[in-house]
This record gives structure tokens, sequence and C-alpha cells, in this order.
């Protein structure tokens, strides 16, 4: 791994697992932090167990094997890249990728060798890679309900605000909590990006945007490992590793449709196969190795249950503060101050089904820890959970039964024309919350200039 410790770091100080895996390789065992934890076996066990017989400890297999040794990798790609950007001049090579990915890396003079390879990687189509199937995926992704597209959402901010690993370097960043609409807007506006029709054409704008926050992630991981140092990575492995990328393929993806399947939408197999393959090819353009892209739902959702598992016990030390952010953002997004009826209606009614359907997705106790914020007992989440669970389960299976009438494929193909809906919309109300601070642009820029000093100690 090209320099993933301290700049100052010896290679005799370097970990004896601090490389990238070549196929045919021993495989590395898991980082310390890797530990089984009771705490997310209901959130899987919600989320999954539609699909999969769940169980506390999931059996080992050639798949999890991968992830476990992978914890300690980054992007093998696009980390010399950052390499040689934090070296030499960031806002260079970025303006240098920016117009590689618009014309080309043979519109480079003499480009350095980082970034040949980068380009090589990125204009490369797997051999895996099926473009009838990515798009079906899509389409399938694009009729989710509501409920799974929430569902899906609450999935992700538990883990991000309750795991250690996403929550350590979301945490340490401080973007979420300093910044938080600049981050709301630039995340939910990737999402969109890379959900439109031909988002997997090296040319897009959604391919352009995958980029640019891999680059951006990169920075963030490179200046995490300087800062955190050689002991995080012997206990924690990388700070952003590729199994903790590998993780977004289900996440953004199959649980969605899980999590409607639950509700009694059923959807197929079929569709399940459809959106990993969409969001396997998405995750590969952001970093992740092929040695874990999934090949189907069932690699998926084994892939999200493995993880899930071994997010062990503790939290990071950032999850209350991440937790009460994004309470009080549901605060105030949602309770009106300025009208009584509004502030009645926002906290006797929306903010408890909220609260409920959180719960109802995800179970204690990680949404008991991440709503605490909002005061509720234990007593009132289960409560609010039954009733938003089951509100919300006539509300899909009424949808199920309206979308068998005659015309359903060309319903479902006019939802997914402009992307996947539910994104789109979240990507709107981000827009609009930022603009009503004075943030009107998103460039993926943020951390071009980021030192490790930007950084908490871990």
């Amino acid at each position: 791994m090209t320099e993933v410790l301290d700049s100052t770091t010896s290679d005799t100080e370097r970990h004896p697992y601090d490389y990238f895996y070549k196929r045919g390789m021993d495989l590395r065992p898991a980082p310390e932090r890797i530990a089984s934890s009771p705490d997310w076996f209901e959130l899987r066990r919600r989320v999954l167990g539609s699909w999969r017989e769940v169980q506390p400890v999931p059996s080992p297999t050639p798949l999890t094997e991968r992830l476990a040794d992978h914890f300690w990798q980054g992007d093998e790609y696009i980390d010399p890249v950052v390499e040689l950007a934090l070296s030499t001049d960031v806002n260079e090579i970025r303006d240098l990728i920016d117009q590689a990915l618009d014309n080309g890396i043979d519109s480079l003079q003499s480009p350095p060798e980082e970034l040949v390879n980068l380009f090589a990687h990125l204009d490369r189509k797997p051999e895996w890679f099926d473009a009838e199937l990515y798009e079906k995926g899509r389409v399938a992704l694009a009729n989710e309900t509501t409920f799974g597209g929430l569902g899906g959402v609450i999935v992700n901010l538990v883990m991000t605000a309750q795991g250690v690993g996403v929550g350590s370097a979301t945490g340490a960043s401080g973007r979420f909590v300093r910044d938080y609409y600049r981050r709301a807007v630039e995340t939910n506006e990737f999402f969109r990006a890379v959900s439109v029709p031909g988002s997997y054409d090296r040319f897009s704008p959604g391919f352009k945007t995958n980029v640019q926050v891999r680059f951006m992630h990169g920075l963030v991981r490179a200046n995490l490992s300087r800062r955190w140092g050689p002991e995080s990575f012997r206990t924690h492995g990388d700070p952003i590793s590729a199994s903790d990328m590998a993780l977004g393929v289900p996440a953004y993806s199959t649980i969605n449709l899980l999590i409607d399947n639950r509700l009694g939408y059923n959807h197929s197999t079929a569709d399940i196969d459809a959106v990993a393959m969409f969001w396997s090819y998405t995750a590969y353009v952001f970093g992740v190795p092929e040695s874990l892209i999934p090949r189907n739902g069932d690699e998926a959702n084994e892939m999200f249950d493995f993880i899930l598992s071994t997010y062990g016990r503790e939290t990071s030390r950032w999850a209350p503060e991440l937790s009460a952010t994004f309470t009080n953002s549901l605060i105030d997004s949602y309770v009106p101050q300025d009208s009584k009826i509004g502030k009645i209606v926002g906290t006797r009614l929306v903010l408890p089904m909220i609260a409920g359907y959180f719960h109802f997705v995800c179970g204690s106790p990680v949404t008991d820890r991440l709503l605490a914020g909002l005061g509720y007992t234990q007593k009132q989440l289960r409560r609010y959970s039954r009733i938003a669970g089951f509100g919300a389960g006539i509300l899909v299976r009424g949808a199920r039964i309206l979308e068998a009438r005659p015309g359903r494929a060309a319903r479902r193909q006019k939802r997914a024309k402009d992307g996947i809906p539910f994104l789109s919309v979240q990507a709107r109300i981000a827009a609009q919350q930022a603009e009503s601070v004075g943030i009107t642009s998103m460039t993926y820029s943020h951390h071009n200039s980021s030192k490790p000093s930007d950084f908490a100690e871990r």
C-alpha cells in the first residue's frame, strides 16, 4: 500500500499486512477490531430475514474470508494518485483527473504513471459486467417503494452513526457535524447522478461524479492514515477499507428491495440479482476490488450479513455527536417552530412515526442509541414501531396491488427514465436545505486542502 501510514514511517516500521492482496496470496486474518457483535443481530435479522437464515455468527465462506482480508487495504488505484497529489499539488492532479474524465487519458501530455494505471482500470469494462442486467437493476431500484428507499437510508444512517468503521472516519473528518448541509447535498447528488440512465458510460456525468467522490475519499483515507498512525492500523486496518466500501453494494441496493419484501411487496429474485449488478459496477468505478464484487443478490446479502456481524459491541467515540446531529436535523426538518399547529403535529405525530419506522427497520439496541436525543422511552419506540410498520405494510401491499394492473412494464420504465425517483427527491430536498444556508454548488473538492491535523485523533 502506497504510504498508507505516516509519511515518515520507514519500511521496517510498516505492518506486515500493509499491502494490496493479489490473487493466489494467503489471506490475512481480520484486524483486531473486527469482532462479532450481538448488538447488530436484530438489524441483520430484520433486513435479511426474508432472504436468508441469519445466524448470530455467520459461517465463513470464501467471500467472507476475502472480506476479512480486505479490511487491511484501501483503493489500489486511487491511493497512489492521492499520494502523488499530496506530494505535488492536489488541485493540479484533480484538474488532470477531470480532463482525463472529460477527454480521455490520451488528452494528457506525458501523464504520470499513477494516472495511467487509474484510467486503464476505469476505461476497462470487466468481463462480468452486463449492460442489459445493469439497466434492469437500475429500473428495478427505481421501482422500489418509498418505504423501501427510506428503509435503505435509515439503515445507512444507523451504520454511519453507530458503526465503528464508518463512524470513526465520518466523525474524525468533522464534516457531518461542522458542514452538515454541504455534506448532505453532495452525498445525495452523488447517489442521484450515478442512478440516471447511461451512468455506466465512461464519459457520462454520473461516471465523472463517481470518480470525483472516489478521489475525495482517497484524500480522506490518506489524511486519516497519517493522523492515526501505525497503532491504529495494527488494530483497525485501513481507515476506509475496501471491505467497508464493498458494503455499499447491498447497503444501497438489495436491502431496499428486501425491506419492501418484508412489508409485503415481493420483488423477484431476478430483480434483486439485477440491482446487485447495477450497484456492483457502480462500486467497481468507486474503487471496490473485483475480488469483493458480488455477482448476484445472494453474494451481496451475504456480504451485508458478514460485515454487519463484525461491527463490534463498541461504537466510535463520535457516535453520540453524530447521533445528536442527526436527531437535531430531524427536529429542524419536521417540527416547524413558527407555527403552533405545525409544531404540535411535528412533535406528536411526524417525529414519533419517523422514529417508529427507524425502530421497525433496525430494531434495538442500535436504533435506541441513535434516537436517544428525541427522548423516547423503549416502550414508546416499540409502540411507534408497531404503528409505523403496520401503516407502511398497508401502503406497500396496496402499491403491489396497483402495480399488478395492465401496463406494468411501461410504468416501470417511465419511473426510471430520469433516474431513481426516491433518490431524485432526496437530492432535491437536500439542495433546498443547503441553499437555505447559502450553499449553491457541489464540487466534491472540500478535502483538496485538508491536512492530517484537520482530522481528530482516534
